[in-house]
This record gives C-alpha cells, structure tokens and sequence, in this order.
C-alpha cells in the first residue's frame, strides 16, 4: 500500500512538472510569437525604407542619362569623354541644339574598353529636364549602330524595369500596344488600358486588378 503510494505520489510530481514545462512552452511559445511579429513589421518597415530611398535616388537623378557602346580611349579625359557625347548628338542623332551638361564621365566600374569591350558607360548629367528628354525622344535615331541610350536610375529601380521590359516584350509579341513608364506597364488590349506591375512576392509581373 505504502509503496503504491509512494508511486502515486511520484506521479502527481511528475504530472505536475509536466504542467510546469507545458506552461513554459507556452510562455515561450508566446515570446517567439512576439518575436516573429516584430521581424515581420521590422522588415516591412526595412522595405518601405529601400523603396524611399530608391525614389529619391531615382529623382536625383532625373537629369542623367547613360550612354552604352561609346569605345573608350585610353586615358581619356573628363573633357573628351563630353566632346564624344556632343559629336554622338549631331551626328548620329540629328540633335543640333546646344545641348549643355552639368557634367559628363564614365562609369567608376565596368570593363574598359578592349577587343570584347568599347569600354565602360558614360554618364551625362543635363543642365536642363526638357533637354534630357529631347535626347531620349531622339534615341530612334541610334537604332542600327551599337550605341543607345537610357535614362539613369537606381540600381532597385533597373531591376524592376528589366522585369518590365521582359514582360512588355512578350506583350508585343502577342500584338498588344505596350509601353514601359517609369516602374509600370501601360498597355491596350483590345481598346482598353490596362497597367502591369511588378510583384515582389511572387517575382512576376502581374495586371493590376488581377489576383495572385
């Protein structure tokens, strides 16, 4: 009898330490829980954070363009990398207006020019907004040479637009009126506008008003 006691009393304990680490479990539980909210708002916030700061570079850098495929010298100079810029604009895309800059280089990275590379890309920081849109309306005049020419943005922002431009190809290829604006798709399809978007989450390019 005493020993059957004995047993019942060993087991009360045990069951009572079972409870005991149950109810810690849940505390802890609850404190990962906790845990986990705080990353979640901590990374919404991180990304809201990462797309401001991409828009304000984006703006800060709404005068630049980039120009690709300008063969580089050896040693060139601040000044000749513009006067190349300027000879590109009158004679290859028939802009003669006097076009001024706030500053024209290369790229601090990229390949130099070599047998595989004319070298790294030229950045062109307009004087004024309406002049650095003339360029790009003129850009056409550069199709049939290896030379083109974009607006520079963010390295966030180049990503996104990649995506775009992929998505915007197909939609041509399916003879739908598509065009890239900024970080979005306008398109019509079958008289109607319709815009794409790119979707983090799902690392696509999706229409907006359409479900995942």
């Amino acid at each position: 009898m005493e020993k059957m006691e004995t047993q019942l009393n060993n087991m009360e304990d045990a069951i009572d330490e079972v409870r005991q680490t149950a109810e810690g479990n849940k505390e802890r539980l609850k404190k990962m829980e906790s845990l986990e909210d705080d990353v979640i708002r901590i990374e919404i916030e991180m990304k809201k954070l990462q797309t401001a700061k991409a828009e304000m570079e984006d703006r800060s850098k709404r005068n630049n363009l980039v120009f690709r495929g300008v063969r580089e010298d050896e040693n060139e100079t601040w000044e000749e990398t513009e006067q190349k810029v300027k000879s590109l604009l009158s004679e290859k895309m028939n802009i003669t207006d006097d076009i001024e800059f706030e500053r024209v280089h290369r790229m601090s990275t990229g390949t130099r020019a070599s047998a595989n590379s004319t070298g790294r890309p030229i950045v062109a920081m307009c004087s004024k907004y309406k002049d650095k849109e003339k360029i790009l309306s003129k850009g056409k005049n550069l199709r049939g040479t290896d030379i083109f020419v974009e607006q520079q943005f963010s390295m966030e922002t180049n990503f996104i637009r990649k995506k775009l431009f992929g998505k915007r190809k197909e939609l041509v290829q399916q003879g739908i009126r598509a065009f890239v604006n900024y970080k979005k798709i306008v398109a019509y399809e079958d008289g109607t506008k319709k815009t794409y978007v790119y979707d983090e989450a799902t690392d696509c390019v999706i229409r907006q008003g359409r479900t995942r």
